[in-house]
């Protein structure tokens, strides 16, 4: 089991593209459908830190 940290390091490696996908999944032995999901729930929150916040 992936602590949030991880999950987060994970996600912006495969967001930086500095690796494939697919290697990155086979690197931290998760499947491709696990980091999308992870992805989209960091996506999906993300709108929330710049919501009612002051500029």
């Amino acid at each position: 089991m992936y602590k949030p940290e991880e999950k987060l390091r994970i996600v912006m490696e495969g967001i930086n593209r500095t690796i494939s996908i697919a290697d990155l999944c086979r690197k931290y032995n998760i499947g491709t459908a696990r980091f999308y999901y992870w992805k989209n729930q960091l996506t999906n929150s993300a709108k929330e830190i710049f919501e009612n916040r002051p500029e």
